[in-house]
């Protein structure tokens, strides 16, 4: 019982995640999308005024605006279930424990009192074991969930040259290597500024930290 509920705690979550995952890339393009208009609205405030062009910078705003607020939606309605499906799972189990060790107990004859007490204190312990171990992969999934970030932008002359530059590439691939399956890393082109941002998640700050730092080393040798 206590593995098929561990089974289930990492299936939701691999599932939530790998769901969620490519949706946290949109919105990160979403944003520069958002801040490329705000700027816009910003530095050409006098030509938006001169034309009267309020509404279409409003509507040119508002697309990316409710596309990010929708994709964010989708996300926190996913991580929504993870909890519940937890505390569900794991009351369930306590329940199910109880029950199957009341029915044992109860098999055991009225006269044989020290036989019922054995199996009764047999069940609370065993009750008790599955929850340290239910909770211990609780916590385990949480860590794997709040993973440590480091992120950098890195200005450079050519974005698109610099994603396709070897070097930059084969420091990609490094990071990628050294994480070993363990976190991950996004190197994207900034959309409002020339600069290329570096994110990376590991199981320690300090991996993510160096697998940042050999990427924005290649960025800055360029």
């Amino acid at each position: 019982m206590t593995a098929a509920f561990v089974v289930v705690i990492c299936v939701t979550v691999i599932t939530v995640m790998s769901i969620c995952i490519p949706r946290f890339r949109i919105v990160q393009k979403l944003t520069d999308q958002i801040n490329r208009v705000a700027r816009e609205n910003l530095t050409g405030i006098n030509v938006v005024h001169a034309f009267n062009a309020e509404q279409y910078q409003n509507d040119k705003f508002n697309k990316p605006s409710l596309d990010m607020m929708n994709v964010q939606v989708k996300n926190q309605k996913l991580f929504a279930l993870v909890q519940p499906t937890m505390t569900l799972g794991m009351n369930g189990l306590a329940l199910t424990i109880y029950w199957l060790g009341a029915a044992l107990v109860n098999n055991i004859a009225l006269t044989d009192s020290a036989a019922r007490l054995t199996m009764f204190s047999d069940v609370l312990v065993f009750s008790t074991y599955a929850t340290c171990v239910v909770m211990s992969f609780m916590m385990l999934v949480m860590i794997f969930m709040l993973l440590p970030q480091a992120q950098v932008a890195v200005h450079v002359a050519d974005k698109d040259a610099a994603l396709e530059n070897m070097g930059v590439q084969n420091a990609i691939a490094e990071a990628e290597a050294a994480l070993a399956g363990e976190g991950r890393v996004l190197v994207r082109k900034s959309g409002t500024e020339s600069v290329i941002r570096v994110l990376a998640e590991a199981p320690d700050q300090a991996t993510a930290d160096v697998a940042v730092k050999r990427i924005a080393s290649a960025l800055e040798a360029l």
